[in-house]
């Protein structure tokens, strides 16, 4: 969720202070949230299984970078760049709200 806050300032062209500070907030939230991540994989994974969640999901996060970022020129040259970082936004914000919406994420 912290990276919606970003993507909003860029998408309405807030003077770059704003986007500086939304850069700031997203980095310490990012941050706080790798480190519940991480903290809740390695309590709730049995250890045999742990190297194996963590590469697979140190991988699929990473293969996805450059297929968004394949995407992401020429549908902003389609529709436009504030309109994609919008989108953005949108969807990152939509994900965490689904996440919430999952009984068992919110109990922990």
């Amino acid at each position: 969720m912290p990276e919606a806050l970003a993507f909003a300032a860029m998408a309405a062209a807030v003077p770059i202070w704003w986007i500086a500070a939304a850069g700031v907030l997203t980095g310490a939230a990012g941050t706080l949230q790798l480190v519940c991540f991480s903290s809740a994989q390695q309590r709730e994974l049995p250890d045999e299984h742990l190297g194996r969640v963590i590469a697979t999901s140190a991988v699929a996060g990473s293969v996805l970078v450059p297929v968004f970022s394949a995407v992401a020129g020429p549908l902003a040259d389609a529709v436009g760049v504030r309109t994609v970082l919008a989108g953005c936004a949108a969807l990152v914000a939509a994900g965490a709200a689904a996440a919430f919406c999952v009984r068992d994420v919110c109990a922990t």
